[in-house]
């Protein structure tokens, strides 16, 4: 079923009588796309498609033209998700780069693909960079498995453990996440863990959440990957195997 008809749908059970009209319906459909966007950014969203970029740019410091980034946006919609495994022709009319990816990832099946406009700002809020990364998604019983890729336009610092693999360094990491509502009041407790760097505290959720997170990190030629697991809780060892096989995909 489509949006319009989702959305006539639910105006028709609401109120049997009433019929939208076509000036109605794209109003509302707007709506809903603007909603969207913000439930696949936000971090109560249960599909999170911006997260994993914000995972991993955590820690990482960057330098353009002797800026700085200190904020990163990105923006998308669940209407732009490719629900079909995409070819690279189709990926070069949305971004412009070539990233490897596979329909099959380890013992996960490919899900979805979805695109995202990114802009990367410094301490004065100018715009450093501007650019449309894509991340694909794979289908678990639980949690959230993608490989989040995006071009690799500068130089990033990771605070990972360190794996070489044919002359590329990984960057493992294992962090807690812990989601809170707005005015949350940081426990002993979690400043502890943060200077251990053992939690990572985001705000804007509508309850206090607790999720484990495993990412891998590399960069392959001129794009940069994130391997993230989200609470699937897949093992070290089997995680950095992904990464692996995506370096040896021939998907590009």
């Amino acid at each position: 079923m489509n949006i319009d008809n989702e959305i006539k749908d639910a105006l028709n059970k609401k109120a049997l009588n009433i019929s939208p009209s076509d000036a109605m319906l794209g109003s509302i459909k707007n709506s809903v796309e603007k909603e969207n966007i913000y439930m696949r950014k936000g971090f109560t969203a249960k599909r999170m498609i911006a997260l994993c970029a914000a995972i991993c740019a955590i820690g990482a410091v960057t330098a353009i033209g002797g800026g700085k980034v200190v904020s990163m946006t990105a923006y998308s919609s669940r209407l732009d998700d490719i629900t079909h495994f995409p070819t690279q022709a189709e990926l070069s009319k949305i971004i412009d780069y070539s990233p490897k990816y596979v329909e099959k990832l380890g013992k996960y099946e490919f899900d979805f693909a979805n695109p995202a406009e990114n802009e990367e700002k410094d301490a004065d809020s100018n715009i450093i960079n501007k650019y449309t990364d894509i991340s694909f998604w794979y289908k678990t019983d639980n949690g959230i498995l993608t490989l989040a890729t995006k071009p690799d336009t500068h130089t990033e610092e990771n605070d990972g453990e360190p794996i070489e693999y044919k002359g590329k360094t990984l960057y493992y990491s294992s962090i807690k996440y812990k989601f809170v509502p707005p005015g949350y009041e940081l426990t002993a407790e979690d400043k502890e863990l943060m200077d251990k760097k053992e939690l990572e505290v985001s705000y804007g959720s509508q309850e206090v959440e607790l999720k484990d997170n495993s990412s891998v990190l590399w960069v392959d030629g001129d794009v940069q990957y994130c391997l993230m697991d989200m609470d699937v809780h897949i093992p070290k060892d089997e995680l950095i195997a992904m990464a692996k096989q995506v370096i040896d995909s021939d998907c590009k």
